[in-house]
């Protein structure tokens, strides 16, 4: 259990991760809430119904869905449970004081939304900072990265709504930090947990499988073949949820829900045409949704992974290839993500990316080119996390302009969360000038030697 001297001691690192987790919460407005219910629609039937499947809601906003298809005359949801069931945790805490979707669906949506993608997203911003300085990076290398993963990409505009993908991308990203941070030498608690966070990213979204399968693999280079049978039976741990869903609603453990859904969509079916389509559509520059436009401090980061330090090749070397086997996969599937605001199915490989941007300080004009692309991305992705994640109003052209033109909307729109993060902003104040005060009256109390 984490101690009160922890909450002291690392007063900077707690009050960084309430910034990133404030500003999620204050781009989270109405009108996504509104487009993604489904979420807030499966939360409310398990805990209100202890089902996954939707439907005879009270909430008149949650009575009509898309990305759902019948099975067993059922209603039930073509994505992963798991980004559900992390989404009915807070609902159904807020549910047992008497609020709920029926009586206050902004708000209650918003915070649920809050406490499971904002939460999570803004842990792995400040982690991602931590462990880059464990690997031996300047604080200011590591603000950058973590800077241009947590709000110079696709991520930001994303954590306004309980995205599986984005709560996938926190689960894989922790298993590979907690990897590089592990050895044959670690604890079988500790390892265990690599695997369990691998296995749940497969309950939560199976956009980053073959991430998931690469690093298991690896596990078995890293850690060896005895402490790699501890990260399966973790996995299996973790993967247990999602094969007891599976076998219930859809009669085998292995069946996933777009298999039984048939959304082929996302099926593998690789060829040369498909190759080039889906290069120019993610990294093209007539791309609505192309990262050259969206995040170029992406593109840097590719690039920049090339050329990180010697004593890092081991973990070059398997960013490289979950970059690689990404994109093999992206480019051999028919499915673009439709309705979106930048590239949400390259959101897996944005913290791997942004760790190659710390290549970028070699010299004064590298700078000068990562900080113009850094800048331009944020502003993009500031934009997107201003207005909806849901661009579904002229896949041509740039959503940029499109919101620029109607910036007086969504500079009005409904945010439910203001009011709370006002209150929590005051909170970390108070919390930061008495993490303060406490640790000058321990310097006082107890000085250092001077021998």
């Amino acid at each position: 259990m984490v101690s009160r001297r922890f909450f002291i001691e690392h007063y900077r690192s707690v009050l960084a991760f309430l910034a990133v987790w404030f500003a999620y919460g204050l781009m989270t407005e109405a009108d996504d809430l509104h487009t993604y219910s489904l979420y807030q629609g499966v939360a409310e039937s398990i805990v209100e119904r202890h089902t996954f499947a939707i439907g005879n809601s009270r909430a008149p906003d949650l009575r009509e869905f898309g990305d759902v298809f019948n099975a067993r005359d059922m209603w039930l949801p073509a994505k992963q449970p798991g980004s559900f069931v992390m989404a009915s945790v807070p609902y159904a805490i807020f549910h047992l004081f008497g609020y709920n979707y029926s009586d206050d669906y902004r708000l209650v949506s918003a915070m649920t939304t809050w406490w499971t993608c904002g939460f999570l997203a803004a842990l792995s911003v400040v982690l991602l900072f931590h462990f880059l300085l464990t690997m031996g990076y300047a604080r200011k290398v590591a603000a950058t990265c973590a800077f241009a993963y947590g709000f110079a990409s696709t991520i930001f505009p994303y954590t306004g709504v309980p995205h599986h993908d984005v709560i996938a991308t926190t689960f894989v990203l922790l298993a590979f930090m907690l990897m590089f941070l592990s050895s044959p030498m670690s604890s079988n608690r500790r390892v265990a947990f690599i695997g369990f966070l691998l296995g749940f990213t497969i309950f939560t979204s199976m956009l980053p499988a073959l991430l998931v399968a690469a690093l298991c693999l690896f596990s078995l280079y890293h850690l060896k073949f005895r402490k790699t049978v501890v990260v399966g039976f973790g996995f299996l741990l973790g993967y247990l949820p999602l094969a007891c869903y599976n076998a219930h609603y859809f009669g085998s453990p292995f069946r996933q829900a777009n298999q039984a859904g048939n959304y082929n969509d996302t099926f593998f079916k690789p060829s040369l045409d498909l190759f080039w389509t889906q290069l120019n559509l993610y990294f093209g520059f007539n791309s609505y949704i192309t990262a050259m436009k969206c995040m170029p401090i992406f593109v840097l980061g590719l690039a920049g992974l090339f050329f990180l330090k010697p004593k890092l090749r081991r973990m070059q070397a398997i960013i490289l290839v979950l970059v690689a086997i990404h994109l093999f996969y992206l480019f051999s599937i028919e499915a673009e993500g439709h309705c979106q605001y930048g590239p949400r199915y390259l959101i897996p490989l944005i913290p791997f990316a942004m760790i190659g941007v710390s290549a970028w300080f070699e010299s004064a004009a590298q700078k000068l080119v990562m900080f113009a692309a850094l800048i331009w991305s944020f502003g993009v992705n500031l934009v997107g996390a201003s207005g909806s994640s849901m661009y579904c109003a002229n896949l041509i052209e740039f959503p940029l302009w499109v919101y620029w033109r109607d910036r007086a909307h969504w500079l009005g729109v409904h945010r439910p969360l203001e009011p709370v993060i006002l209150l929590g902003t005051i909170a970390a104040i108070i919390y930061w000038i008495s993490a303060r005060r406490t640790l000058r009256t321990g310097a006082r109390d107890h000085p250092r030697s001077r021998y």
